[in-house]
């Protein structure tokens, strides 16, 4: 296979994970509405610690051996995830005067 059909098929890779990730991000705000809504925390430390162990295992199963890499990964994503509920629920509480 020559090389422009090898990063073709990694370009479309990466669509897929952007496309992924623009869905998180959605689903991201609707879990804020939720916590808003029952006065729940945005942070859950023993959930996020959980998902790391999970993706690491399920990544290793897959061949991937860099816990470092996945590690790093999820947490960034796990940030993003915390900065979008904040921001979603700032903008509730200023709506409702809360």
């Amino acid at each position: 296979m020559k090389l422009q059909k090898l990063r073709k098929k990694i370009d479309s890779l990466d669509y897929e994970l952007l496309d992924i990730l623009a869905a998180r991000i959605r689903l991201s705000k609707s879990v804020a509405r939720f916590k808003f809504q029952n006065g729940k925390r945005i942070r859950d430390r023993k959930r996020e610690t959980k998902l790391l162990n999970e993706m690491v295992k399920k990544a290793k199963s897959k061949g991937i051996d860099d816990t470092k890499f996945i590690k790093g990964l999820f947490i960034s994503i796990i940030k993003k995830s915390i900065k979008v509920q904040k921001e979603q629920i700032a903008l509730w509480e200023k709506k409702n005067g809360s």
